[in-house]
């Protein structure tokens, strides 16, 4: 890996970037000739392009603002810019949505909203009944444990600085630079490549996918900051034997934290970081080291069952009895009648899902809004597969592979494949893999990337084919 230290990444190139556009005019071109009348009106087709075009200039400025710096000043300097880039991007949709729909969420928002109207009941009952009896007065028996995290984060952000939830979506734009730093050292404590760790954080902050979600009321930025978060700091324990206090407590903490945002990123994030753990050279022959783990991890479980056994239990009881509403919202979202498919199906759709939902479709606005993110998505996951057959030969990377394939595999039996938001948390975990393609260095590279574009084409184009069937 050390040859590609100062090798141009395949995600910087030109040629690959530029790709992007001739596969979306490609598209564009092929569908008008199917179904013209489901060809997107300029105002969506100039917001496609504005968020290919934002993706292949910031990424080059990222790259650019990398070279000939330590690594401790392209972090603070790259902050900086993400948050002021995120900021005007938030403030713009915010102004967007305000304008489209009549107020300041998605287009038929449910999640966002619930979580903002819930949020305000629970913020206006703290005075009276105090933080943690207000949050239990207003959803139990209603809401899972999935929905609890996010609910009391709307909560206290409306009691401390009021309804205004510019200030939220503000808050994600941070949490979101604070994630794409994570994903630098997650990426560098198991490279030790900057180059590949700069890599993955400018795929963190250029792909629009992030911003569009920063800007809605949604919990998917704050959740994959504390994934990220959970995951570098647990993997400074069981990947590099760093076992520290604070290590181990913010591995904890981060943790506990995801359980109230999405409860099997708990179990399959602890699944991750074994498999780290016994690929790591570190721990090799160190009987006391893996013991004082293994205790740890027993005593906490134990700890967290004698003083909060009889509030999880409660818990759980109302998770049990959550509404079918709920339910039903969440498999809605996910496509309608698709979520009637096999399991086989949907695991059969990476690496193409989500797809790009690009034609005009009445009350798939939101899926038009990201579809200039999801044709980007055609040039990292073609690398992505590229890299993989590289990055599998380390045993540093096959903990990313395993979080992958069990994530996506939950993801296919729940029905959730073609759903965007279900599938934000495992694009970090891909940028991770993407640098690799460098090392893949042969004659025909380009040919076969250009083949996978063009039958992304094709694919794209029959997929939205097929959705006009379903919704129409």
């Amino acid at each position: 890996m050390t040859n590609s230290l100062y090798r141009l990444p395949d995600i910087i190139k030109k040629k690959y970037q530029l790709s992007i556009l001739f596969v979306y005019f490609c598209t564009i071109i092929l569908g008008s000739t199917l179904y013209f009348n489901f060809i997107p009106n300029p105002l969506w087709v100039g917001n496609t392009l504005f968020q290919i075009i934002f993706f292949i200039l910031y990424s080059q400025f990222i790259f650019k603002l990398s070279q000939g710096k330590t690594e401790s000043n392209f972090l603070k300097l790259s902050f900086v810019f993400n948050v002021l880039v995120g900021s005007i991007w938030v403030i713009i949709i915010y102004a967007f949505y305000s304008e489209m729909s009549g107020y300041p969420f998605e287009f038929h928002a449910k999640d966002g909203l619930n979580y903002y109207t819930k949020g305000k009941e629970i913020a206006g009952l703290i005075p009276h009944l105090g933080f943690f009896s207000s949050v239990d007065t207003v959803l139990s028996g209603e809401f899972g444990f999935s929905d609890y995290g996010f609910f009391a984060y709307n909560a206290v952000l409306i009691f401390l600085f009021g309804d205004n939830i510019i200030i939220e979506r503000l808050l994600n734009v941070i949490w979101l630079a604070l994630a794409a730093i994570y994903l630098y050292k997650i990426s560098k404590l198991c490279f030790s490549n900057k180059t590949y760790a700069v890599v993955a954080l400018i795929l963190m902050v250029a792909v629009p996918n992030f911003y569009v979600y920063a800007a809605g009321n949604r919990k998917e930025i704050l959740m994959i900051f504390f994934l990220l978060g959970f995951t570098y700091y647990g993997l400074r324990v069981l990947h590099s034997g760093d076992i520290t206090t604070a290590n181990i407590l913010l591995t904890c903490f981060f943790l506990v934290l995801i359980f109230f945002m999405r409860p099997i990123l708990c179990l399959v994030g602890l699944y991750a970081l074994f498999i780290a753990y016994i690929n790591s050279t570190y721990f090799k022959g160190k009987i006391i080291s893996k013991a004082f783990i293994w205790f740890g991890v027993f005593t906490s479980v134990i700890i967290v069952l004698i003083i909060a056994g009889d509030e999880l239990l409660l818990m759980w009881d109302y998770s049990q009895v959550a509404t079918e509403s709920n339910n039903t919202n969440k498999a809605n979202s996910s496509g309608g009648d698709l979520s009637a498919y096999p399991i086989w199906f949907y695991f059969s759709l990476f690496p193409f899902a989500p797809v790009s939902g690009f034609i005009e479709l009445p009350g798939k606005e939101n899926e038009m809004f990201m579809a200039g993110a999801h044709f980007i998505k055609v040039l990292y996951t073609a690398l992505f597969i590229f890299g993989s057959v590289v990055a599998y030969k380390f045993k540093s990377a096959r903990w990313i592979f395993h979080f992958i394939v069990i994530y996506f595999l939950a993801l296919a039996i729940n029905g959730y494949t073609v759903d965007t938001r279900f599938h934000m948390v495992l694009l970090p975990f891909i940028f991770l893999i993407v640098p690799f393609s460098t090392e893949i260095n042969f004659r025909f590279k380009w040919t076969l990337y250009c083949g996978f574009c063009f039958l992304s084409i094709f694919f794209i184009t029959a997929w939205n084919y097929f959705r006009i069937g379903i919704w129409i």
